[in-house]
This record gives structure tokens, C-alpha cells and sequence, in this order.
């Protein structure tokens, strides 16, 4: 099987994804025709990849804390381009504050590192707390604004 891509510096993202798109469906139905694979449910996901933007969006951290009237999500979009975390920080069910907390290229490896877990520290301070240990923010509870990160 052959595909004619034109030059890349010539397409837009849109376009490109959809190039991409179209080499995985050829490449799905060659091994189709070689071996058994669940061949209309990877066509139906690429197709939702597709209607989506070729964006993989997800919830990574959803906690309250009833003691504090606090809930904070983190929301991770990933594309081909790059993996954002955004926080979301609600109090008394309302939205408070919204923040992009990390970028990077979309690898696993880069960013598996960024993924973690919300805390409260110390009675006072919301903090994302990565795999690492490093904290990605900090948010004071008593002010409702973004505290300085001491490295």
C-alpha cells in the first residue's frame, strides 16, 4: 500500500491530522486482511478522534473537601502537538479560578512525570503534587489566590 502525503510544511494541523488519519485506516485495513482484529471498533475510535479535533480530553483529578467548601479539577487535553494540564478551582460549588499548570510535548514519558494528586497542605494551601514530589501550583484557601511556589 502506498500514500501520497504532500509536503508537511505546506498543511495546516487540521489537514495534517487528517492525512495521519487516513494512513492509520489504510494500515488498519491491510491488517484487517492479514490477520483478525476488532477492525470496525478502531474505525469507529478514529472516527470520534477525529469529530473531537484529534483531541484526547480527560478529567485527571476531580477531589473536594467539604471542610475547606472546596473543589478542584484537573483537566488534561492532549494532541499531537502537546499535553496541557488546566486546574479548575470551585468554591462553594461556584467557579472560582481557572489556570494552565503544565505544558509539554505529547510523550508518555515526558509527561507521565506531571501526572498526581491534590492535597491540602498545612490547613491552607491547595497543592497538585506530581509523581516527583514537585508541587505544579499552589493555591491559598484563605485569600482564593495563587500562592508562590518555593523552590
Amino acid at each position: 500500500m502506498s500514500y501520497t502525503i504532500p509536503l508537511v510544511a505546506n498543511l495546516d494541523q487540521e489537514s495534517l491530522q487528517g492525512h495521519y488519519s487516513q494512513i492509520l485506516l489504510l494500515g488498519l485495513q491491510a491488517a484487517n486482511r492479514a490477520m483478525p482484529i476488532p477492525y470496525e471498533y478502531c474505525v469507529d475510535v478514529l472516527k470520534e478522534f477525529k469529530q473531537g479535533g484529534f483531541r484526547n480530553s480527560w478529567i485527571h483529578e476531580d477531589k473536594s473537601w467539604k471542610r475547606y467548601d472546596c473543589r478542584s479539577v484537573i483537566q488534561a487535553d492532549l494532541t499531537t502537538e502537546k499535553l496541557v494540564l488546566e486546574q479548575h478551582i470551585f468554591r462553594n460549588e461556584h467557579p472560582l479560578m481557572k489556570k494552565q499548570i503544565a505544558e509539554t510535548k505529547p510523550r508518555e514519558a515526558l509527561f507521565y512525570p506531571l501526572m498526581g494528586k491534590l492535597k491540602v497542605e498545612s490547613g491552607q494551601f491547595l497543592v497538585f503534587e506530581t509523581k516527583a514530589g514537585m508541587a505544579l501550583f499552589r493555591f491559598d484557601l484563605n485569600t482564593n489566590s495563587w500562592a508562590e511556589i518555593k523552590i
